[in-house]
Parts: structure tokens; C-alpha cells; sequence
């Protein structure tokens, strides 16, 4: 075997040997991005619920103010009515 051969063996084993570690360094990057996808999806789904579940809770309370406030307009007009009784008395 000559020099030339020799050396040009090596390359090319070297070059080979390269693209091996490429080709398992790509295959961890993959591995990597799809379970950061999918944690990204999981707390994206988790603040989504809990945006959902804030909602639901401030839907709560507004409902509970608006009968409140219906309350208190029955009682002034309540008010208003006994007010009106006595001015007539």
C-alpha cells in the first residue's frame, strides 16, 4: 500500500467515522426538540386550564354581583315605596 493510499484510507475513515457522530448527534438533537415540544405543550395546555378555570371563577363573581346588585334594587325601590307611605301620612 502506498503513502497516498494509506492517507486516503484514513480520510476516508475519518470522514466516515465523522458522519457517524453527525448522524448521532442529529438523532439526540431530535430526540431533544420533540420532548421540548412536548413539555411546551404541556404548559401551554396547564396555563390554558388555568386561564380557563381563572375565567370561570370571575364569571362566578360577576354573577354573584349582578344578583347582589339586583338585591339592592329591590330594596331601594323598596325603600322608595315606604318612603313615599310615610310623605303621604
Amino acid at each position: 500500500m502506498t503513502q497516498t493510499s494509506y492517507c486516503e484510507d484514513e480520510s476516508y475513515q475519518y470522514l466516515e467515522t465523522l458522519a457517524e457522530e453527525l448522524q448521532q448527534v442529529y438523532t439526540e438533537m431530535n430526540k431533544q426538540l420533540e420532548e421540548l415540544k412536548e413539555q411546551s405543550y404541556e404548559l401551554f395546555e396547564s396555563r390554558v386550564t388555568n386561564l380557563l378555570e381563572q375565567g370561570r371563577i370571575v364569571a362566578e363573581e360577576l354573577e354573584t354581583a349582578k344578583l347582589s346588585s339586583n338585591n339592592v334594587n329591590c330594596d331601594i325601590i323598596q325603600v322608595n315605596k315606604i318612603v313615599k307611605e310615610l310623605k303621604g301620612l
